[in-house]
């Protein structure tokens, strides 16, 4: 039954007891697992985080968090509240990430994935990417770096 359902609608229903659908490839599965992590983060630093059924469906209750400026790591706590705390030090206004651009072929959603999404902030060239670390449909861990970066036009 969960096969007739939309990919998006199931994600967010099978978690924890994670079943990966029928004829899912790697785009969605990267897709729905990098949307996820957005949805988390989002999720992670509304004031009403605690209370937040769906948060704690997405984040498994050891996941780890650390952010890293540099050379120097912080860990946060762990699962939700370790969440919550990752939102709050990365501060994100804006992401992106990226679709899957090859051959796509049969994916297990259940199964171990990294995917990278990068958080933009309110300061000008400055982002953190985020490596999230998928088992069973959840977070299990979250990495992020700060990374600094300059943009400009090419010259003719």
């Amino acid at each position: 039954m969960l096969d007739m359902l939309p990919l998006s609608i199931w994600i967010a229903a099978s978690a924890p007891d994670c079943v990966s659908p029928v004829g899912i490839d790697i785009r969605d599965v990267q897709q729905q697992l990098s949307e996820r992590a957005v949805d988390a983060v989002k999720r992670a630093s509304q004031p009403e985080w605690e209370a937040d059924a769906t948060l704690a469906r997405f984040v498994a209750t050891d996941a780890s968090f650390q952010y890293i400026i540099g050379d120097v790591g912080r860990p946060f706590p762990v699962g939700p509240k370790g969440a919550h705390a990752f939102a709050n030090a990365i501060e994100p206004t804006r992401f992106r990430f990226g679709l899957w651009s090859g051959i796509p072929f049969a994916a297990d959603l259940c199964a171990k994935h990294k995917i990278m999404v990068e958080f933009g902030t309110k300061q000008p060239g400055e982002a953190i990417q985020v490596t999230f670390e998928f088992e069973q449909g959840r977070i299990q861990r979250a990495e992020g770096w700060r990374r600094l970066y300059a943009a400009g036009m090419m010259a003719d």
